[in-house]
């Protein structure tokens, strides 16, 4: 992937990729954290927006493994309820699309918890193959932000199925490559431009600088970006990919690249 591929990529999967071994894990998760919270509202069980919760502290480091493999493992038990429930009844004539939906957000919180296919500290392969025998959804095969475009794909299924069906299918198609171009510009939020890192200057790191990116991190109040960029400057940054993130109207997420660099995460 070259740098002007990374700048107007309008699908993620291929910035995962390249970005693989050249970020941290966290920040990976966080991106699948950010791609979930996009689509809460589709949930369809609240193990699954724990299993988010948690997901976003286990990056952050303020939950332990432990506690991120037993919100996975509870999410994966609601996905697999729901897969229950609705894959055996499932047809061409089924109006159960919310099911379908519930399906498919689950899955993606599922994967959230598990964004690295690490096994727990402690745990047996034995105990780790037993746990996952049989799952709908093995670990791994699905990326979280595949999921969550799937979910809002079904999400727009006409209420009643005998409208068109191409029509059906261009709706969850556009939803698609829309979330697809949202959630590239929600991974460049993240990681920033690994072409041309950036080193923040201990000098542009003053109190009032700090403490905007700390209110802005706690708070995810990202409309006061704008206002950090002007306290970054004040204090001698002229950095034009700091400032210009900061003052764009592009999406933004915990895990931001300009916050986190000013509060020394990384």
């Amino acid at each position: 992937m070259t740098e002007a591929e990374w700048l107007t990529a309008e699908k993620p999967t291929p910035m995962v990729e390249f970005v693989r071994g050249r970020v941290g894990h966290w920040k990976l998760r966080l991106f699948a954290v950010a791609c979930c919270r996009r689509i809460q509202h589709l949930f369809a069980d609240g193990r699954s927006r724990e299993a988010v919760e948690v997901a976003e502290r286990y990056a952050i480091g303020s939950v332990s493994d432990r506690d991120r493999f037993e919100a996975h493992v509870a999410a994966d038990l609601a996905e697999t309820e729901i897969a229950d429930a609705y894959l055996p009844n499932h047809g061409e004539d089924s109006d159960d699309w919310l099911a379908e939906v519930g399906l498919d957000a689950g899955a993606a919180a599922n994967t959230a918890t598990l964004a690295s296919s690490d096994q727990p500290e402690g745990m047996d392969p034995d105990t780790w193959r037993t746990l996952f025998a049989g799952r709908p959804f093995i670990p791994g095969q699905y990326s979280t932000h595949e999921e969550a475009q799937r979910a809002l794909a079904h999400a727009v299924r006409p209420l009643r199925y005998e409208e068109i069906e191409w029509r059906d299918g261009a709706d969850r198609a556009n939803a698609k490559c829309d979330e697809a171009v949202s959630q590239a510009e929600l991974l460049r939020c993240v990681v920033g431009n690994p072409f041309r890192p950036v080193t923040f200057s201990p000098d542009w790191l003053t109190p009032t600088a700090v403490g905007l990116a700390e209110g802005i991190y706690e708070d995810r109040a990202f409309d006061r970006l704008p206002i950090l960029a002007d306290a970054l400057q004040d204090a001698g940054c002229e950095d034009a990919a700091i400032l210009a993130h900061c003052r764009g109207d592009g999406l933004h997420v915990r895990g931001c690249w300009v916050v986190d660099g000013v509060l020394g995460k990384g």
